[in-house]
């Protein structure tokens, strides 16, 4: 039971990061679908949104890579290793974008501050298409633990049009995500923008274009998993729960932009995040407790699982965390998101 306790934990970190982490990465998206004069606010959004959490945002990705680390040591050594380049990128681009975002911000020379804003762009694209290789290569690659080949080992895994795929489709869900919260933000910080209606309006409408960029983008990923032969779609309809959470899914989505058009901002949060929180949660349901696909076979979380005394101690600093964590989320929302 402590070990199902401790995935359960691993699971939420990883929605949240993908929520709140996510609307943080589509800024820089955002930031490249404007244009001047509009991009000014659209900058002044970010910087006013993001400066007081977006270290925060980031806490979930540890929390992650901490309970791998220590609860599977093995799914943890397995994944670093055969997918040591993507995640590398990944890093790259988180810090990247943050020292880009702080340098540009505090830097008193304007002269540097174009390098800073293309710097943060590329970070805020590199990372979320990085995340979606990965994930494409854990659940739907094959690795070779004792491969032949420097390529055969490291890059087979994770490089492919199905991966760049699913990378891509990663940063359409994270632009759309980011535009529905910012939305909020122009009502918050309207006195600081010189067109605040303009920059609603801007949010809104590229709110629309990710989501029918996220639906094509899947209708795609289809036909390149059939063609490739990966039939993830085998996997997501043999389930009892894939109907839900697409009937989830699909309902948040239209009610999210519904509810955009109604200035119902907290609302389109809410239900954005359970649309895409819905389809993360069904497929690691689905795929539990498979951690990675091999040549071998799929490697189970529970048979690499450390000793019970690891299992339980961490367990109870998970539970001992929350307490501190929550409310201090709470509170830091609650100062600066009001």
């Amino acid at each position: 039971m402590a070990v199902e306790l401790v995935i359960l934990f691993l699971a939420i970190s990883l929605v949240l990061y993908a929520i709140l982490g996510g609307a943080d990465f589509g800024t820089g998206l955002l930031e490249l679908s404007s244009r001047p004069p509009l991009r000014t606010d659209v900058r002044t959004i970010t910087k006013l949104a993001l400066g007081p959490v977006w270290e925060a945002n980031h806490m979930w990705l540890i929390i992650a890579v901490v309970i791998m680390f220590v609860a599977f040591p093995r799914g943890y050594s397995i994944i670093l290793t055969h997918f040591h380049i993507p995640i590398s990128l990944l890093l790259v681009g988180i810090v990247l974008r943050g020292c880009a975002f702080t340098f540009r911000h505090y830097d008193p020379s304007p002269t540097e501050r174009p390098w800073y804003s293309w710097l943060f762009v590329f970070g805020s694209i590199l990372a979320p298409v990085m995340i979606g290789m990965t994930i494409a290569g854990l659940l739907f690659g094959k690795v070779n633990l004792h491969p032949t080949s420097f390529v055969e080992g490291y890059i087979a895994p994770w490089l492919s049009v199905f991966g760049f795929l699913v990378g891509l489709f990663t940063l359409w869900v994270f632009g759309y995500l980011s535009a529905v919260f910012c939305v909020g933000e122009v009502r918050a910080h309207r006195l600081h923008l010189r067109r605040p209606s303009q920059t609603r309006k801007f949010f809104l409408k590229m709110a629309i274009r990710f989501s029918v960029a996220m639906i094509g983008t899947g209708c795609l990923i289809m036909i390149s998993g059939l063609s490739s032969g990966i039939r993830f779609h085998t996997s997501f309809f043999s389930s009892a729960l894939s109907i839900p959470v697409m009937i989830v899914a699909t309902v948040g989505l239209i009610l999210s932009l519904a509810s955009l058009l109604l200035r119902k901002y907290w609302l389109a949060r809410f239900l954005s995040s359970a649309a895409i929180g819905s389809v993360l949660l069904g497929w690691i349901w689905i795929r539990f407790p498979t951690v990675v696909d091999t040549t071998e076979g799929p490697i189970s979380l529970l048979q690499i699982a450390s000793p019970d005394a690891t299992i339980q101690m961490l367990l109870i600093a998970l539970i001992s965390g929350c307490t501190i964590i929550f409310p201090g989320l709470y509170f830091l929302f609650k100062v600066f998101k009001q």
